[in-house]
């Protein structure tokens, strides 16, 4: 995989660190608290970002293995380890190549309650909140894993809306924000009802100073729901009482509008593209 630092970005959110970004000094001691710390001061900045991936991706680190353990590991992998006397530099690169080169390809023999918990793995590690993603890559691997996996991450995911009343805040109505208009839009219906929650992005200007108000979910069975303040920017405005009057105004209308969803259903399974017009309009409103 490639690195990079913008983990909330909408098609980078499941990528590795970005590593190759920090120093050779600054990457010391990261390597170093992953067990690495038996390295030589000439070791270049290529080697240690090597470690730092190995410890992003949770492979094992084989410094801190004895000499006996290293056998064994080659023995039962079936490695080739260098000829002549034993020496433990030569096996673990070896072995560390070994892992950089595994493929394992009866993934699909597994049976599915395998492939679950491979799959929780997998989607444990994203962001808490994503703004407009593409489905992850391992949705878009064959049509077996797209049916077990695109299920997992629409109804394990929070995904956020962004609402804004626009820069002079002249009009009461609310619109989605640029690219998250284009995701929520573009989300096939089928998607959309696989959604189970939602976060509500609340700027009156759209921009980080201003407050995100709302966390609205659905349990996982549908029949649940929460309404909670979710993040504040503006904390000095926390002992403003009319702000606080605001935020519970907002919060008692998005809880009546889902009870209204949920009730109004007879099997509230996801979110429709109506269910978050009529959010938009308990927070106009409010």
């Amino acid at each position: 995989m490639q690195s990079t630092k913008r983990q909330n970005s909408h098609d980078q959110y499941w990528r590795l660190s970005a590593f190759a970004v920090a120093s050779k000094n600054d990457l010391l001691p990261f390597v170093n608290m992953g067990g690495y710390t038996a390295l030589a001061k000439t070791i270049t900045k290529d080697t240690v970002l090597g470690y730092a991936f190995r410890i992003e991706c949770e492979q094992l680190c084989y410094f801190q293995c004895s000499d006996a353990e290293l056998k064994r590991f080659a023995k039962d992998r079936g490695i080739d380890t260098p000829e002549g006397r034993f020496r433990r530099s030569a096996i673990i690169e070896v072995l560390e190549h070994a892992d950089e080169t595994l493929a394992f390809t009866k993934f699909l023999d597994l049976p599915p309650e395998l492939r679950t918990i491979v799959y929780d793995y997998y989607l444990a590690v994203f962001p808490e909140v994503l703004r407009n993603p593409v489905q992850p890559p391992l949705t878009r691997v064959c049509r077996l894993l797209r049916t077990e996996t695109l299920p997992m991450f629409y109804q394990r995911t929070t995904f956020q809306v962004r609402l804004s009343h626009g820069q002079y805040r002249t009009s009461p109505r609310l619109h989605m924000v640029g690219d998250c208009a284009d995701f929520v839009l573009s989300l096939a219906a089928n998607d959309r009802s696989m959604v189970r929650k939602l976060e509500l992005d609340i700027g009156p200007s759209g921009k980080s100073a201003d407050a995100k108000i709302v966390l609205a979910s659905l349990g996982a069975d549908g029949a649940g729901y929460e309404v909670v303040v979710s993040r504040l920017y503006e904390t000095h405005r926390l002992h403003d009482e009319s702000f606080k009057r605001t935020l519970e105004n907002i919060k008692e209308a998005v809880g009546q509008a889902i009870r209204g969803i949920v009730e109004g259903k007879a099997a509230m399974t996801g979110f429709a593209m109506e269910d978050i017009y009529t959010l938009r309009a308990a927070i106009e409103q409010a």
